[in-house]
């Protein structure tokens, strides 16, 4: 059997390692988001002076790649955003002080600009592997490409991502043989079924022909089942459970 840890999960870890680089940039993205908490008169004023964008972003912990997609935010809306928070008073709140102290840091723009340069497709490419239906080819080509950008990051920052990218995906033994499968059923020549450790027919590998190489809707279906199971569920009848986790288990066929 081959096991496989979630390789979108692998590279939302990447993520993390980016995030710990930038302890600016992840400091106005927390703060940035907390100045409009609770908080509707700038949030009127935000919504008067730029329309046309959304508020600040805050990332979640459980969905992959959302700490890269806040930085994508306010490298695209630097200015829009900084020119609101300059209507604020920074004796308001503590995080309108330590928001507006961050985008006055000449640096700050220089890191968000290396971030979206260097790591923003990782979003793009988390999500693709979430997908279903993705022939196993085609995951594994994904891989690649990540690996070819990352290591195109220069600077110690890169060697740092890159390592930690190795890191992964060394420990990732499943991902290797369906590497080894993929090239096969790409018809590369270069690797056989004997290459395998595992004994697999000729008809077993065509069923790998589109092979998940991520474990999302496993982890997905926790969330599902725990609220299904809530303590307010009092009165939930057995037969009405089994329909509604029919239901859930189908959902995405209505999409």
């Amino acid at each position: 059997m081959i096991h496989i840890t979630c390789v979108a999960h692998g590279l939302h870890r990447i993520s993390e390692e980016v995030r710990k680089h930038f302890s600016k940039v992840d400091s106005l993205i927390s703060n940035g988001k907390k100045v409009f908490l609770k908080a509707p008169s700038r949030i009127n004023a935000f919504q008067t002076i730029a329309p046309e964008i959304s508020l600040p972003p805050q990332p979640i912990i459980t969905r992959w790649g959302t700490w890269l997609d806040a930085a994508a935010y306010y490298c695209d809306h630097f200015d829009t955003f900084f020119r609101v928070m300059q209507t604020f008073d920074k004796n308001d709140a503590s995080s309108v002080n330590i928001t507006k102290s961050l985008m006055e840091d000449p640096t700050i723009k220089n890191d968000l600009i290396f971030i979206k340069t260097h790591f923003g497709f990782l979003v793009d490419k988390i999500t693709s592997l979430e997908k279903q239906g993705v022939l196993l080819t085609d995951s594994i080509l994904i891989v690649e490409e990540v690996k070819a950008k990352i290591f195109q990051v220069p600077g110690n920052v890169g060697k740092s991502i890159q390592t930690k990218l190795d890191s992964v995906y060394d420990k990732n033994h499943g991902l290797k043989k369906l590497n080894t499968i993929s090239n096969i059923l790409a018809g590369k020549n270069h690797v056989t079924i004997q290459d395998l450790e595992e004994e697999l027919t000729t008809s077993d590998l065509l069923c790998f022909k589109y092979a998940p190489v991520s474990s999302t809707d496993v982890e997905r279906s926790f969330s599902k089942f725990k609220m299904l199971l809530s303590d307010n569920r009092r009165k939930f009848t057995f037969d009405n459970l089994k329909k509604t986790l029919i239901i859930q288990c189908n959902s995405q066929l209505l999409d």
